[in-house]
C-alpha cells in the first residue's frame, strides 16, 4: 500500500467514524443497519421551505419552468453558466428561489418514489424478498449520500452550485432516512 493510499484509507475511516453514532460501522454482524450517521439525520430533519415557489413546484411540474433547476439533478460538478459567478444581491436572491423550486421539485419526486416503493411490496412473493429489496436500496442510497457528503467537503464552485449541491445532499439524506425507517418496519413485520 502506498503512502497516499494509506492516507486515503485513514481519511475514509475517520470520516465514517465521525458520522456514526457510536464510532463503529453502520452495519451489524447480521449485515443489518443499526443506526444512521448523525449528520445525515440532521440533514433529513431540516425544515422544508414554505415559500409559494416551493408550494408551486411541489404541486405540479407544469406550475413553474423547472428547466434550469433540472440542470442540478445529478451530483456536482455542474456546468457553469456565465451568470452563475455574479456575486450580487440579485444573484443571491435568485439562488434562494432556485433552492425553493428545487426543494419543491425534489419533494414531488420523492413522494412519487415512495409511492413506487410501496407498490413494489406487492410484487414480491414473500416479505423477506421485499425486505432484501429495501435493504439493498438503503445501502445503495447510503453509499451515494456518503460519496456526495465527502465530495462536498472539498467542493468549490459558485454559491448557486454549492447551494444546489446541498439541496441534493439533503434530499439524499431524506431518502436514506425514509428507507431506513421502512426497513425497520418491514423487519419488525418479518420477524
Amino acid at each position: 500500500m502506498t503512502h497516499s493510499a494509506a492516507i486515503t484509507s485513514h481519511k475514509r475511516s475517520t470520516y465514517r467514524k465521525s458520522r456514526s453514532r457510536k464510532g463503529r460501522p453502520y452495519i451489524s454482524k447480521a449485515t443489518r443497519m443499526t443506526s444512521l450517521p448523525i449528520h445525515l439525520t440532521e440533514l433529513a430533519a431540516h425544515l422544508l421551505p414554505t415559500s409559494e415557489l416551493y408550494e408551486q413546484a411541489l404541486r405540479s411540474s407544469d406550475a413553474l419552468d423547472e428547466s434550469e433547476v433540472a440542470l442540478f439533478n445529478g451530483d456536482p460538478p455542474y456546468v457553469l453558466a456565465p451568470h452563475d459567478e455574479a456575486d450580487s444581491e440579485a444573484e443571491a436572491s435568485y439562488t434562494l428561489k432556485m433552492v425553493d423550486v428545487a426543494s419543491g421539485r425534489r419533494a414531488r419526486l420523492e413522494m412519487a418514489y415512495q409511492e413506487e416503493v410501496g407498490t413494489r411490496a406487492d410484487t414480491f412473493d414473500s416479505p423477506s424478498g421485499f425486505r432484501q429489496f429495501i435493504e439493498q436500496e438503503l445501502m445503495k442510497e447510503l453509499n451515494d449520500w456518503e460519496g456526495l457528503a465527502e465530495a462536498l467537503g472539498t467542493y468549490t464552485a459558485s454559491r448557486r452550485h454549492v447551494a444546489m449541491a446541498h439541496v441534493q445532499l439533503e434530499w439524499r439524506a431524506r431518502r436514506v432516512s425514509y428507507l431506513f425507517n421502512l426497513a425497520l418496519e418491514v423487519r419488525e413485520g418479518d420477524e
